[in-house]
C-alpha cells in the first residue's frame, strides 16, 4: 500500500514560468515530504530488531551493566545509533553482517566516514587492529558528543561542557548590535538563552564553573557588557603614563599628576598589605588565584551596608522582576524622563504630557505629584483590621481551608478560643486530593461538630470564604457534589441557642489558615487543646491575634479612578 502511494506521482519541471514534462517517480518521496519521517521509524525499527535477535545466537558475546540486569547492544535516535558489544572477532563479524543485511533491503548506505569505534584505554594494539580490520571504522578517543550530550570516562571536565556555553555566547554575540530595552532582554533570556541548555541540564550535572559561566553571560547581556578578553584601556594609559618604569607600589606621590591618580595614590596604603610580590609578578592575597578583579578590591575595601527596608520591599520575590526593576530605576534617576535625558546632553522641552498645564517631566512629578498619580494614589486606601474576641460565654469559630491545584492536595483546619483569646480547641486534617471549596466547607463543619459534643451552644463563626457563607445563607446556588455538606451544616445550626456567621479578611483568619497548610502534612485528623503542643507559626499567630495587634491591608476603591474630559480631548477621544 505504501508503495502504490509514492509510486503514483506523477512531477514536472518549470522553467522560466512554464511546465515542461511529465515523468513518474521511481526513486521514492521527495525530500521535505510528511510521510518521510514515518517512513524512517518503520524501516529503522526492522534494523533495531535484527540486533536485538543477535542475544539468540551463541556465538554473540553482548553487553549489561549487572550480570543479571537487562541486556543492551544498541541505543538509537533517529539516524544516530550506538552499538554496544565485545572485541571478539565472532561479535563483530556477526554486528557487520547485521549491518550489510538491513543496507541490502533497505537501500540505507551507512556513512563509514562519519561512523567510528571506541574501546577503553587499556585495550591492547592487537585487539585494537582487529576490530579495526573487522568494522573497517576509524578509531576515536573519549570524550565524544552524542545528542548534544558529551560522553566521557572519569570525572567530569570542564573541557567538555564548555560546547553549551559556546552556543550561548555566539547567540548573544549575534544580538550585540542591535537595539533591545530592558523587557526585550528578560524574554530572550528567559526565553530563548535559558531554554538552550535545558537538554543538557536534564541528561547530565555539569561542573560549577560551566554554570558560572552560562550564568555570566546572562549577566554581561542584561547589563550591556560584552563577554570575551576583557582589557582596559584606562589601565593601559595609566601604566604607560605613570608606571611605564617603575611599580605601581614604588611610585611616589606628586601634586603634579592628575585628579584621578592622585585619588589612587591617596588609597594605596589601604592595599599594600594584601599585596605580595614574588620577583616580578606581584600577587593580589584576597583571592585564592592571586589575580586582581575589581570585585573582591570593592568587597574588601568598601563598608558593607544593611538592606534597607525599601529594597527588601521592591526586590521581594512575588514582585514581578520588571515591576522589581522599574522602581529601582525610578528611585535611580534612571527612567527616560526629560529632566534625566537634559542631564545626559540630550535638551528637551520638558513637558508632561498627562497635565492639562503641562508641567514639568521629572520623577516627582510623573509618578508623585502629578495629576494622574494623585488620582491613582487615591484610589486605593488601607483598612486596619484584626481578630475580635467573641462576647463573654461565647466560643469563635475560625476555620480555613487550601489546595494545592484545585484539586490537589488539600488540607483543612481550624481554631475555637474563648473571650480571652485563649485556646479551647485546634484541629488540622489531610483530606487527599479535593478542591478549595471542599477543604473550606470540611473545616467548618469538623468545628461545628467539636462544639455540638462539647456542649457550646453559643457560637460566633469566621471564614474568609464569602462563596461558603452564601451557600449556607441561600444567598447562591451550591454545587451539588456539596450539597450534602452544606445541607449537613445547615441543620447542625439548629443545635446552637445563638450563632452568629460573618465574613473575616484573610489577614484576620491567620491562625486557621496556617493550621490548614499544617494539615497537608499530618496523616488523618490532629486535634490539639494545649497551646504548646502547636506548631510555632500558630503560636505566634495567636498570640498576636490575643494581643490585638492589627494588620493591614490595601483595597481598590471601586470607580475612584477616572480621567477628566479634558484630559481625553488632549489625545483625541471622543467625548460628549
Amino acid at each position: 500500500m505504501i508503495w502504490n502511494l509514492l509510486s503514483n506521482v506523477w512531477y514536472s519541471v518549470i522553467l522560466n514560468g512554464k511546465r515542461h514534462g511529465f515523468f513518474k517517480s521511481e526513486r521514492g518521496v521527495k525530500q521535505g515530504d510528511p510521510i518521510s519521517p514515518s517512513l524512517f521509524i518503520i524501516v529503522v525499527e526492522v534494523l533495531s530488531m535484527l540486533l536485538n535477535n543477535l542475544f539468540d545466537k551463541p556465538e554473540f558475546n553482548g553487553f549489561s551493566m549487572q550480570p543479571n540486569g537487562p541486556k543492551i547492544n544498541h541505543i538509537s535516535y533517529a539516524d544516530d545509533i550506538i552499538i554496544f558489544c565485545s572485541g571478539k572477532t565472532a561479535t563483530l563479524k556477526l554486528i557487520m553482517a547485521t549491518l550489510t543485511q538491513y543496507e541490502l533491503n533497505s537501500v540505507q548506505l551507512i556513512n563509514k566516514e562519519k561512523s567510528c569505534f571506541l574501546v577503553a584505554d587499556d585495550i591492547s594494539t592487537k585487539r585494537k587492529n582487529i576490530i579495526l580490520r573487522n568494522l573497517n571504522f576509524q578509531e576515536k578517543q573519549f570524550p565524544i558528543t552524542y545528542l548534544g550530550c558529551p560522553l566521557f570516562v572519569g570525572r567530569k571536565k570542564i573541557q567538555y561542557f564548555t560546547e553549551a556555553a559556546t552556543k550561548i555566547i555566539q547567540k548573544v554575540d549575534s544580538w550585540q548590535g542591535k537595539m533591545l530595552s530592558t523587557g526585550g532582554k528578560i524574554v530572550l533570556i528567559k526565553h530563548v538563552l535559558s531554554a538552550m541548555p535545558i537538554h543538557l541540564l536534564s541528561i547530565c550535572q555539569p561542573p560549577k564553573n560551566i554554570l558560572q559561566q552560562i550564568e555570566g553571560v546572562f549577566a554581561n547581556f542584561f547589563w550591556g557588557t560584552h563577554e570575551g578578553p576583557k582589557k582596559s584601556l584606562w589601565t593601559d594609559y595609566l601604566k604607560v603614563k605613570y608606571c611605564k618604569r617603575v611599580h605601581p607600589l614604588a611610585r611616589k606621590f606628586n601634586y603634579a599628576h592628575s585628579h584621578a591618580w592622585r585619588r589612587m595614590m591617596k588609597i594605596r596604603h589601604r592595599v599594600d598589605h594584601l599585596i605580595l610580590c614574588r620577583l616580578i609578578q606581584p600577587i593580589w592575597t584576597v583571592t585564592a588565584s592571586g589575580r586582581f578583579d575589581c570585585n573582591s578590591a570593592w568587597n574588601k575595601l568598601r563598608t558593607p551596608h544593611i538592606s534597607s527596608m525599601i529594597n527588601m520591599m521592591i526586590w521581594h520575590k512575588k514582585c514581578p522582576f520588571k515591576v522589581s526593576f522599574f522602581l529601582w530605576r525610578i528611585l535611580k534617576n534612571k527612567t527616560y524622563v526629560d529632566v534625566n535625558l537634559g542631564r545626559l546632553g540630550i535638551n528637551l522641552p520638558s513637558i508632561c504630557s498627562c497635565c492639562v498645564n503641562h508641567a514639568r517631566e521629572d520623577e516627582d512629578h510623573l509618578f508623585l505629584k502629578g495629576r494622574i498619580a494623585r488620582m491613582a494614589r487615591n484610589s486605593f486606601c488601607i483598612i486596619q483590621v484584626k481578630w475580635n474576641p467573641p462576647n463573654n460565654g461565647w466560643v469563635k469559630i475560625n476555620s480555613d481551608g487550601c489546595s494545592k491545584g484545585n484539586p490537589g492536595l488539600s488540607g483543612s483546619g481550624g481554631v475555637i478560643r474563648n473571650h480571652l483569646g485563649n485556646l479551647v480547641m485546634a484541629y488540622a486534617m489531610n483530606l487527599n486530593i479535593q478542591t478549595n471549596n471542599y477543604a473550606e466547607a470540611i473545616a467548618l463543619k469538623s468545628g461545628i461538630d467539636w462544639c455540638i459534643n462539647n456542649g457550646k451552644r453559643k457560637v460566633m463563626i469566621e471564614t474568609d470564604s464569602m462563596m461558603l457563607i452564601h451557600w449556607i445563607l441561600d444567598i447562591a446556588y451550591t454545587p451539588w457534589p456539596l450539597q450534602n455538606i452544606i445541607l449537613d451544616i445547615k441543620t447542625q445550626l439548629n443545635f446552637f441557642e445563638d450563632k452568629t456567621i460573618n465574613h473575616c479578611f484573610r489577614e484576620c483568619n491567620k491562625v486557621a489558615d496556617c493550621l490548614a497548610n499544617f494539615g497537608l502534612n499530618c496523616n488523618g485528623t490532629i486535634w490539639l487543646d494545649n497551646s504548646q503542643m502547636l506548631p510555632k507559626e500558630v503560636k505566634g499567630e495567636i498570640n498576636m491575634d490575643k494581643l490585638q495587634l492589627p494588620s493591614f491591608i490595601m483595597k481598590h476603591l471601586k470607580n475612584s479612578f477616572y480621567l477628566d474630559k479634558e484630559i481625553l480631548r488632549m489625545y483625541n477621544f471622543d467625548v460628549p
